[in-house]
């Protein structure tokens, strides 16, 4: 469905993560500190 709307979309791949890594001692892997820090990014250059 996305395709239907014009919107720029990210993936991101992070091989060997579980899912909800994100949610599950959040900061513990360098992996999961960058998904936040990509996504804080992305934020804060599409809501200026």
């Amino acid at each position: 469905m996305i395709h239907v709307f014009p919107v720029e979309v990210t993936t991101v791949q992070y091989n060997g993560m579980i899912h909800d890594f994100g949610l599950l001692n959040g900061l513990a892997w360098p992996e999961t500190r960058s998904l936040f820090v990509q996504a804080a990014a992305q934020l804060k250059k599409h809501l200026q």
